[in-house]
């Protein structure tokens, strides 16, 4: 039996939660290699990173941006994260984490750092002007 969209989304959703904190960990360290190697967003990883930005809860994405920040060695890296999953999520739920943003940024100077790479996509003015603070280091 086929599934509707939503058991579909909600199947997809119950995937990404079932994973486990070193799986999230192995998935950020996948993708940044991936990058590291100049592959592109066509493999089967930066797939699922395009994938889990759409389709799993917004504190999934979140943990997956604050894994891949803390495993980020370059500041290519930083670019790429700020511009697919970073800007996503604030693009789509930019005022459930503007407040965990500015703190992390205020007290982590490579995600403050990260921070600085995002353009505004799809946030909201209001939500924009906050990364804005952060992105001239006055927050």
């Amino acid at each position: 039996m086929k599934e509707t969209p939503g058991e579909e989304r909600n199947s997809i959703q119950s995937k990404w939660a079932a994973l486990s904190d070193d799986q999230w960990h192995a998935f950020a360290r996948d993708w940044l290699a991936e990058l590291e190697a100049g592959e592109s967003a066509e493999t089967d990883i930066g797939q699922a990173v395009v994938l889990m930005s759409f389709s799993a809860q917004s504190s999934l994405q979140w943990k997956f941006i604050e894994i891949c920040v803390s495993l980020a060695t370059s500041d290519e890296h930083l670019g790429h994260i700020a511009a697919g999953p970073f800007e996503h999520l604030l693009g789509h739920h930019g005022a459930e984490f503007i407040d965990a943003v500015e703190k992390k940024a205020a007290a982590d100077a490579k995600f403050a750092k990260m921070v600085r790479g995002a353009w505004q996509y799809l946030m909201s003015d209001d939500i924009w002007k906050r990364i804005q603070l952060i992105q001239k280091g006055s927050t």
